[in-house]
């Protein structure tokens, strides 16, 4: 049996579960949820007192003095019944979709996906 792999955004298109507990109750074989919710606080919310003016003289433009930190959340993604290549860390679903955010260094030698383990390209 033959899967056309295809690059597939899972942010986009795995359904979104309000919670952990809503993902594993739930009877999808596919799913998403934010475990962690992202910020993008100043530095000095991250480490009071250590964040000052130490650019020099003068002060360059773009110098700023309490930088915003940005952390993405953290996402806990379902994908049951998938391959998984993990020397290229490609999370492969049994329909052919390729999870786009565990391939994305991959595809810098690979971009075609042709390089992962029992893939072959067809056509031209």
């Amino acid at each position: 049996m033959a899967l056309d792999l295809r690059v597939t955004d899972e942010f986009d298109v795995l359904p979104r579960f309000g919670g952990l507990h809503d993902l594993l109750a739930a009877d999808s074989s596919t799913g998403q949820c934010e475990l962690v919710a992202g910020s993008a606080l100043p530095a000095s919310a991250w480490h009071a007192g250590s964040v000052g003016d130490m650019a020099g003289h003068p002060v360059p433009e773009w110098w700023n003095s309490d930088p915003p930190i940005v952390c993405k959340p953290v996402r806990l993604f379902r994908v049951r019944n998938a391959f998984y290549a993990p020397a290229f860390g490609a999370v492969i679903g049994s329909d052919g979709a390729v999870m786009k955010h565990t391939v994305g260094q991959a595809r810098y030698v690979t971009p075609d996906l042709s390089g992962l383990p029992h893939a072959a390209k067809e056509g031209a």
